[in-house]
C-alpha cells in the first residue's frame, strides 16, 4: 500500500502537466512506488509505458529507500473518452508496451514487458502480473479529487498470493479492493488502520518507510558533462549566451550555470 498524493502534486507543477497527463503520471507513479516495494534494499526499479497516443509515454524510477522521480513525454495532454474501460484511450492511443527494469543487484538487470491491452495504468499492470510475471495479484490504483484538486489522494495497494495461498480468497478481494481502499481514503484512514480496512484486523505490518522525490542531479554532475566539452566549445558558448541552464528531465530542476562559470570551466587553473 503507497501513498504518493504529495510527490505527485510536486511533480506536476516541476514538469507543468495538465489534467490527463497529470492523472496518468500519478497511477504510474504509485505503481512504481507498489513495485518496488518488495525488492531488496538498494536496489532500483523503473517502469515505463510507451504509446502511440498523444501522451507518447512516460517513466518512473523508483528506489528501495523510497525514492521517486519521474517525467511523461507529453505533459500538455488533457484529452480523455467517457466512463469506462476506454477512458484513457484518446491520451495512449491503439499501441505500445509496459515495461518494468529491476536492479537484481551486483550490475545485473531484468527487464519484462507486455503490450498495451487495457489501455489504462491499472489495467495492463494487472495484464504485466499475469502474463508477464505470472504471479496472481489484487491491485487497486486511485487519485480521488478533493475540491478543486484534481490531485486530492494518489494512492495504490497491491496483494500477492504466497506459494500456499488462497486463491479464492485473493479473487474475493480483487472484487473488493478497489471501494475498500477508497472508502479507507476518504474516510481519513491511514497506516494500519488503512491496512485493516483492506485486508481485515488480523492485518500485520510488516515495514514501512517514507517515500520522498528525490533526484540524483546536482549542479556539480551538469558543470562536469559541460567541461567535456572542451576549451573551445565552452569559449564559444560564452561568446553565444554568455551563460547556460540545464533542466533535469527526471525532475525539472534548473541548474544555471553564469558566464564566469563557463569560462573557469574553459581555463581551469
Amino acid at each position: 500500500m503507497v501513498v504518493v498524493t504529495q510527490i505527485a502534486r510536486e511533480l506536476r507543477a516541476r514538469h507543468q502537466m495538465s489534467g490527463v497527463a497529470a492523472d496518468l503520471f500519478a497511477q504510474a507513479l504509485a505503481s512504481a512506488a507498489l513495485l518496488v516495494s518488495p525488492q531488496k534494499s538498494d536496489t532500483r526499479l523503473n517502469f515505463q509505458l510507451e504509446c502511440d497516443g498523444p501522451l507518447g509515454g512516460l517513466f518512473i524510477d523508483a528506489s528501495s529507500r523510497g525514492e521517486l522521480r519521474g517525467y511523461v513525454k507529453n505533459p500538455i495532454v488533457n484529452l480523455t473518452g467517457g466512463e469506462g474501460p476506454y477512458r484513457w484511450r484518446a491520451a495512449l492511443g491503439n499501441n505500445g508496451f509496459v515495461s518494468v527494469l529491476r536492479d537484481q543487484g551486483q550490475g545485473e538487470y531484468y527487464r519484462s514487458s507486455v503490450q498495451l491491452q487495457e489501455f489504462s495504468i491499472e489495467g495492463d499492470l494487472r495484464h504485466f502480473f499475469r502474463t508477464s510475471e505470472q504471479i496472481a495479484t489484487a491491485l487497486a490504483l486511485l487519485v480521488l479529487p478533493e475540491g478543486a484538486e484534481p490531485l486530492g489522494v494518489v494512492a495504490g495497494a497491491m496483494v500477492q498470493l504466497l506459494p500456499q495461498g488462497d486463491p479464492k480468497a485473493l479473487d474475493r478481494l480483487e472484487v473488493e479492493l478497489s471501494q475498500r481502499l477508497k472508502t479507507g481514503l476518504e474516510g481519513g484512514l491511514e497506516g494500519r488502520a488503512l491496512a485493516a480496512a483492506l485486508l481485515g484486523e488480523a492485518a500485520r505490518t510488516l515495514s514501512s518507510r517514507p517515500l520522498e522525490l528525490k533526484c540524483s542531479c546536482s549542479k556539480a554532475r551538469v558543470m562536469a558533462t559541460l567541461q567535456a566539452l572542451g576549451r573551445d566549445d565552452l569559449i564559444a558558448l560564452h561568446k553565444e549566451q554568455g551563460r547556460t541552464s540545464v533542466t533535469c528531465q527526471m525532475c525539472g530542476t534548473r541548474h544555471e550555470v553564469t558566464g564566469e562559470e563557463l569560462l573557469a570551466l574553459a581555463n581551469p587553473s
